[in-house]
């Protein structure tokens, strides 16, 4: 059986969708947001990929566990500063109830797979 490639994995899939909702989401925010909330929502939504990526790419199942911890840090950020956007009125409800939704899947997702992770390292 081959190894699966982080291209492969339906988590990383999962969280490109998510950050791909993010930014088209952020887009929506005005002008004096674009600096400060827009930027730091979008770099967190990215650092879950990458990291899920990053940590597929490295040689040991220890590295990648750790990656998977640090983009499910990166993903809470991001649900913060959805839910922060919505409460300054940047995101109407259902946008960011969809988001929020997506964010849940992967963080289950994540999840389930650091605790696999966990199991196996034992």
């Amino acid at each position: 059986m081959r190894a699966q490639k982080w291209e492969e994995m339906e988590e990383l899939q999962l969280a490109h969708r998510f950050t791909l909702n993010v930014h088209r989401l952020a887009r929506r925010f005005p002008v004096e947001a674009k600096a400060g909330l827009f930027s730091q929502l979008i770099r967190a939504a990215i650092s879950v990929s990458a990291n899920i990526a990053e940590g597929k790419g490295r040689r040991t199942s220890a590295d990648f566990r750790h990656f998977l911890v640090i983009a499910c840090g990166s993903l809470a950020e991001s649900r913060y500063l959805l839910m922060l956007a919505r409460d300054l009125d940047y995101l109407d409800s259902t946008p960011h109830e969809e988001a929020d939704s997506l964010s849940l899947e992967l963080e289950h997702r994540l999840n389930k797979l650091i605790g696999k992770m966990n199991s196996s390292l034992r």
